[in-house]
């Protein structure tokens, strides 16, 4: 009995000489959870602050993109047609110097790249130059006289140019 009196007083005498040492460890582990806690709302909080902000500029930003992308598809249509012009303009450019003289258009019909030239000729032989040329030149996919008549000024065509190539 008396051993086990000594040994609860033992025990008991350590409990209550080191519990004082845990309790100070522990205050000190909750006092440094607490300051923890205290730096992770605080970047929580800027990081809410951050994001706000951000909300902010995409929202403050977002008619600018739109209002960009309308000026970029506007910019690629515009270079298509610039291209198409710029086409259209070496096509004329090329029949215009290689347009004989003696051959009169009445009509000279132009979309995209098929080109339909009306007209007439006092003299056979010009006009056959004419459409040799287009055919050996090869600047055109299909070239096709698609009427010739004889009438009392000459003759009169309608020549059909297609696939025009720079």
């Amino acid at each position: 009995v008396i051993s086990i009196q000594i040994i609860i007083a033992t025990g008991l005498y350590f409990f209550l000489n080191y519990l004082r040492y845990i309790l100070v460890i522990t205050q000190l582990v909750v006092i440094g959870v607490l300051f923890y806690r205290f730096t992770i709302d605080q970047s929580i909080i800027d990081l809410k602050d951050t994001v706000q902000q951000k909300k902010e500029i995409v929202k403050t930003v977002s008619p600018l993109i739109s209002e960009a992308k309308r000026v970029d598809s506007q910019t690629i249509e515009i270079k298509k047609i610039v291209v198409r012009q710029n086409l259209q303009q070496r096509l004329f450019d090329y029949i215009q110097s290689e347009f004989p003289a003696s051959v009169n258009l009445s009509q000279f019909n132009l979309d995209e790249n098929k080109l339909i030239l009306i007209g007439n000729s006092s003299t056979p032989k010009d006009f056959h130059l004419f459409y040799s040329k287009l055919k050996k030149d090869g600047r055109f996919s299909v070239v096709s006289l698609a009427d010739l008549r004889k009438t009392d000024f000459g003759y009169s065509f309608t020549l059909e140019l297609d696939g025009f190539k720079n």
